[in-house]
């Protein structure tokens, strides 16, 4: 499908004082506009070329000397006549450019219309337009390698494998039924139905189970710093974020209302927060911050308990060991600087004040990556439009397996088949009006 709309523009680069700033223009007049204003003639420029010269403006007083990177359609990243304006980077500069070219006639670009573009002319997928975005934003090693994988042609191919393993099992039963003489075709009955389906079901519920994990990691795990006043949660959350973000001060108390930052740990992201100190205590005020406290170890999804390793365990600490008995947590000795007085086993010793806590940093990693997943080479959802489709598909493959189980004839179980590999298409943003009787005759070869 091939989709012409008039010629847009944009900064490709962010509009700030830099060496070199890069402006995008596409659309079916980019050469004859551009030319308009460039020292050289480029109307019959061939793609995949850079030329020098000099923009001016309509008056011909020069603006900036430039280098321009010519692309031609259909081999462009849009699929349109594409010129990269690469301009010395003062914002003045640049701003001067936009604003003479959309005098041109060319206007702004909405946000995601190159990409956009892009997928209306069939130069990517919707995975591989939506993994553009997820490249810019990758705040992590996980992410960043799935986002590689789901912008080139993995993970696409990991889809049309699940399609063609479902596109098989569908052409299969609609030959038995409609051409029961043909000898090429294997018999299907229910019971080979049955194993097939279920799987598929097996994988389809492992590939939505990693990628929940990688939605989780994408975004950050909440991390929740809890313990009493004064066990070193403020020096804590400095250490890891590697500033001091949190006041830190021996007067109990002093933290009193939520700290927030977040890190990266290599392959996952901490989203932290740094807890007023849990006690008994009169001042209102501190007692709003304990109330925020608990009310974020709620929605915590790992918890970081904090004990003063230099002193026994207190009443408090009992009860907050209590409170996170049914949440995902470590439970850290702060501290390991001065003599041990902790009677407990099973703790993470770290000195947050001397910033010792690398112990801490693999433990973290060791309980949040518990599924073991190859980011390289898996495929692996990244956003919530992707896993509502898996959802659907793995809701119509589950109906399949039970009405075979319960012995319902294949031929009224494979419309669930077929709604399954509709939505394999979706995903990728494929039209799925096709006819199967069209895929089962190439696949047989019987037109004969």
């Amino acid at each position: 499908m091939k989709y012409i709309n008039d010629t847009i523009v944009a900064n490709a680069s962010a509009l700030t004082t830099q060496a070199i700033s890069i402006i995008r223009v596409s659309g079916d007049a980019t050469y004859q506009l551009v030319n308009q204003v460039f020292s050289k003639d480029i109307l019959q420029q061939k793609g995949y070329t850079l030329v020098k010269g000099y923009l001016h403006d309509l008056d011909g007083n020069k603006i900036d000397e430039v280098i321009l990177a010519c692309y031609r359609n259909p081999k462009s990243f849009t699929g349109e006549d594409i010129i990269e304006i690469n301009c010395h980077g003062g914002v003045l500069v640049t701003q001067k450019i936009i604003k003479l070219l959309l005098s041109l006639g060319m206007r702004m670009a909405l946000p995601g219309e190159f990409t956009r573009r892009a997928f209306l002319n069939n130069k990517v997928n919707l995975v591989q337009a939506e993994a553009i975005n997820d490249l810019i934003f990758a705040e992590n090693d996980a992410t960043l390698k799935t986002a590689i994988n789901n912008l080139g042609t993995h993970t696409t191919n990991l889809i049309n494998q699940l399609s063609e393993q479902l596109l098989t099992l569908i052409a299969n039963v609609n030959v038995n039924i409609d051409y029961p003489e043909y000898d090429g075709v294997e018999q299907i009955t229910n019971q080979i139905m049955i194993n097939e389906v279920a799987n598929f079901l097996h994988e389809i519920k492992k590939i939505k189970e990693h990628s929940q994990i990688t939605q989780i990691i994408k975004n950050g795990i909440n991390t929740v710093i809890i313990g009493k006043p004064n066990v070193g949660k403020s020096s804590l959350l400095n250490a890891l974020l590697k500033e001091d973000k949190a006041i830190v001060s021996e007067i109990q108390g002093t933290t009193r209302d939520l700290v927030e930052g977040k890190i990266n740990l290599g392959d996952i992201s901490l989203n932290l927060v740094d807890t007023a100190g849990i006690r008994t205590t009169k001042n209102e005020i501190e007692k709003i911050g304990i109330a925020k406290s608990k009310a974020m170890l709620e929605k915590a999804q790992l918890v970081i308990l904090v004990l003063d390793g230099s002193k026994p365990l207190t009443k408090e600490d009992y009860q907050l060991i209590n409170l996170i008995k049914d949440k995902n947590y470590i439970i850290i000795a702060n501290k390991n600087d001065l003599t041990s007085k902790l009677q407990i086993t099973d703790t993470i010793k770290i000195s947050a004040l001397n910033q010792d806590i690398s112990s801490l940093i693999e433990a973290i990693k060791q309980k949040t990556l518990t599924t073991k997943i190859d980011f390289n080479n898996e495929l692996l959802l990244t956003n919530t439009r992707q896993l509502e489709y898996f959802e659907q598909i793995e809701t119509n493959i589950s109906k399949a397996v039970t009405e075979l189980k319960q012995g319902v004839p294949v031929d009224l179980v494979v419309i669930y088949l077929q709604n399954a590999w509709n939505l394999l298409l979706s995903i990728q943003g494929k039209d799925h009006q096709i006819d199967l009787v069209d895929e089962i005759f190439k696949r047989f070869c019987l037109g004969k």
